[in-house]
């Protein structure tokens, strides 16, 4: 039987544990005939902290993993007996939907690479233009210029990178 992709959903917030559980039951079960690979899609994100900066993943698709496996009932039963488990009903996936998934978890692998581009939109978290939104006009390393509206006009603000999120 040939192994396909699908997507299953999970208790949101644990995704990496089920993942980590699955993966543990199938090597101890050798169930590898049934399901292959799983992947939880994130994002690469950086944060800097002071002179410190680290790399934050964020999920794309909240409760949801994506795995490689054989949809048949041995494989549905042994997914709904899973704790945290919402739904063992195995979405199919396109070759494509995962390849681009792969490809965009991938891409990013230099922190000058993970810095928001040109007009990505974001929001002031810290700071007297707390909670204003609006895109990034220029960015370094360690500081990002943010076009916020005020009084009728575009004024660039410039905040650090530590201080906006990513809409």
């Amino acid at each position: 039987m040939a192994k396909s992709w699908y997507s299953m959903q999970v208790f949101t917030g644990k995704e990496n544990v089920i993942k980590e559980l699955i993966e543990k039951r199938v090597r101890e079960e050798d169930l590898d005939y049934l399901i292959g690979r799983i992947l939880i899609p994130v994002e690469k994100e950086l944060i800097l902290d002071g002179s410190k900066g680290r790399v934050k993943q964020k999920k794309l698709y909240f409760g949801l993993i994506f795995l490689e496996a054989v949809n048949c009932e041995e494989t549905r039963s042994f997914l709904a007996q899973m704790v945290g488990v919402t739904n063992a009903k195995l979405t199919s996936l396109t070759n494509e939907e995962v390849a681009n998934a792969v490809l965009y978890m991938a891409e990013v692998q230099k922190p000058e690479e993970l810095l928001l581009s040109r007009d990505t939109q974001v929001r002031i978290l810290e700071g007297p233009f707390k909670g204003h939104v609006g895109p990034v006009v220029e960015a370094d390393s360690s500081k990002y210029k943010v076009g916020i509206e005020l009084l009728g006009r575009t004024v660039p603000i410039s905040v650090e990178i530590a201080q906006v999120e990513r809409l």
